[in-house]
C-alpha cells in the first residue's frame, strides 16, 4: 500500500506516533469561541512541544467545538482549520492530519487542500453508528469521490467501533475492519476504547490487525506510559493526545515531560521490534 506523507516522517519507520492537537473552541463555536489568533497560537505552542520531544506527525481536531454538529460543520470551520494546518505544515515541515468532528470528512478534505494534509480522520466511514450526536451514516462513496475530485493524495484514516458510538451494522469487529480496509476505502484503520483516554484491549488490537491484512492499524485512544510496552507492538502506530496532558484531561495543558517519557518508551519498543524481526 502506498502512503503519502509530505514531511519528514518515513513510512518504513516502525510505529509512527501522531500527536493530537485539541484546538481551542473555534470562532463561532456553540459555547463561544476564541479568536483565530488565540487558536493558532495555542496550536503552534503544542506543535513546538510535540516536535521537540520527537513526535512524528501532528493532527488538529476541533475538540473545543462541543456540542458538535453531527455530520455537516459550518463553512468557517474548514477555512479556519485549513489555515491552521497550512501554518503548521509550513513551520514544522511534518505530516499534518485533520479531523472535523463529529464526522465531516468532506470539510476535512477541503481543509486539507492548502496544507497538502497527509491524512484526514473519519469517525464513521461506513455503516451506521448511534452516537451522542444521533445516528451517523457513513458515506465512504462521497468521501472517496471528493478526494478524487480535489486531486488529493490525502489518506483516509477510518475508525472501527469509534469511541462514544455503537455501530448498528455490527457483524463483529473483524468483519467491520475487513470491510473498511477492502470495501470502504480506508487507507489506515483506527482502533479506540469506548471514550477519550481509554485504550482498546490487546485482544481487540490483535483482532483488528489480523483482519486488516496489509492495511496499517493504529491505536487512537488511551495509549500511555503504562500500556505502551504491551499494546504498541501489536499495531502499526498510534494517535496520542490526552495522555500528554496534566491529569490526562483534554482541557489541560500538555506537559513536555510526559511526552518525553512516552517517546523514550516508544523508541525502546521500536528497537525491540527490530531485534525480534
Amino acid at each position: 500500500m502506498k502512503g503519502y506523507f509530505r514531511g519528514m516522517i518515513r513510512l518504513e519507520r516502525p510505529m509512527p506516533i501522531v500527536g493530537m492537537i485539541h484546538l481551542l473552541p473555534l470562532p463561532g463555536a456553540p459555547n463561544g469561541g476564541a479568536s483565530f489568533q488565540q487558536v493558532l497560537a495555542r496550536a503552534r505552542h503544542e506543535a513546538v512541544i510535540y516536535r521537540r520531544t520527537g513526535i512524528d506527525a501532528l493532527m488538529i481536531e476541533n475538540h473545543g467545538d462541543i456540542p458538535f454538529a453531527k455530520d455537516t460543520s459550518s463553512p468557517h470551520v474548514a477555512a479556519v482549520m485549513g489555515t491552521i494546518a497550512f501554518a503548521l505544515s509550513e513551520e514544522f515541515r511534518c505530516p499534518i492530519g485533520i479531523n472535523i468532528l463529529r464526522n465531516d470528512a468532506i470539510a476535512a478534505l477541503g481543509a486539507s487542500v492548502p496544507a497538502s494534509a497527509s491524512f484526514v480522520r473519519v469517525n464513521v466511514l461506513s455503516g451506521v453508528t448511534a452516537t451522542d450526536q444521533g445516528l451517523i451514516e457513513g458515506r465512504g462513496d462521497a468521501v472517496i469521490a471528493y478526494r478524487r475530485l480535489l486531486g488529493l493524495k490525502t489518506e483516509i484514516w477510518a475508525d472501527a467501533h469509534v469511541k462514544y458510538g455503537t455501530p448498528l451494522y455490527s457483524p463483529g469487529l473483524a468483519t467491520i475492519v475487513e470491510s473498511l480496509a477492502h470495501r470502504g476505502g480506508a487507507d489506515r484503520i483506527l482502533i479506540t476504547g469506548t471514550t477519550t483516554g481509554r485504550a482498546p484491549d490487546a485482544e481487540t488490537v490483535a483482532l483488528a490487525k489480523a483482519a486488516a491484512g496489509v492495511v496499517p492499524v493504529l491505536i487512537a485512544s488511551g495509549l500511555n506510559c503504562d500500556n505502551v510496552n504491551s499494546l504498541l507492538p501489536l499495531c502499526d502506530g498510534a494517535i496520542v493526545g490526552s495522555a500528554f496532558r496534566h491529569e490526562s484531561k483534554v482541557e489541560n495543558e500538555i506537559e513536555p515531560a510526559l511526552v518525553t517519557d512516552f517517546m523514550h518508551q516508544v523508541r525502546a519498543v521500536r528497537r525491540d521490534k527490530r531485534v525480534a524481526v
